[in-house]
């Protein structure tokens, strides 16, 4: 999207938002705010916007999940992980906010609480898939590639090599999941 488009876009849901501030406000349009000022690369003003709608919307995972992203690119992981539990407490199944908690553990250089975040991430991306599709292999990518990538950084050459062939079950001698 260019940036005069952006510009009009935004400048008509800055609108919406001003029409109904408070209580009345619409966690929809915050939501929307906060997409259009991810774009623009607006961190503070996603925060807030996304803390406005989380006012009306406290039990929202994926919200929250969206939070702690938008934290995340901020720099600011440990405030990161803080939203991402209280996203996990309210769905404990989610493999996109236990992906995130892998990534900032990650870079926070908390490498063993990243290793175990993503095996269960592919536990449950196993079990939901198993359940939905029994007869669809179970790939994730991103996450056997990331998981790939932590065990050469603990010096881990034979768990690694385990992600290639996407053998949970290796895993399971070193950690618990």
């Amino acid at each position: 999207m260019d940036n005069e488009r952006h510009d009009i876009i935004t400048s008509l849901f800055l609108d919406a938002a001003r029409s109904s501030p408070g209580e009345g406000m619409d966690p929809d349009i915050q939501i929307c705010l906060g997409i259009l000022f991810t774009l623009s690369g607006e961190h503070d003003k996603v925060i807030d916007c996304f803390k406005a709608a989380l006012a009306s919307k406290p039990e929202d995972f994926l919200l929250w999940n969206k939070l702690g992203a938008t934290l995340a690119h901020s720099q600011d992981m440990e405030g990161a992980l803080e939203i991402y539990f209280h996203a996990l407490e309210l769905n404990p199944n989610s493999v996109r906010v236990r992906y995130n908690i892998a990534f900032s553990c990650m870079r926070l250089g908390q490498h063993k609480e990243a290793v175990e975040h993503l095996l269960i991430a592919l536990t449950l991306r196993q079990r939901n898939i198993a359940k939905i599709h029994p007869k669809i292999p179970v790939t994730q990518d991103s996450l056997w590639n990331t998981l790939k990538m932590l065990m050469y950084i603990l010096n881990n050459d034979e768990l690694a090599i385990h992600c290639d062939t996407q053998n949970l079950d290796a895993f399971r001698v070193k950690y618990e999941f």
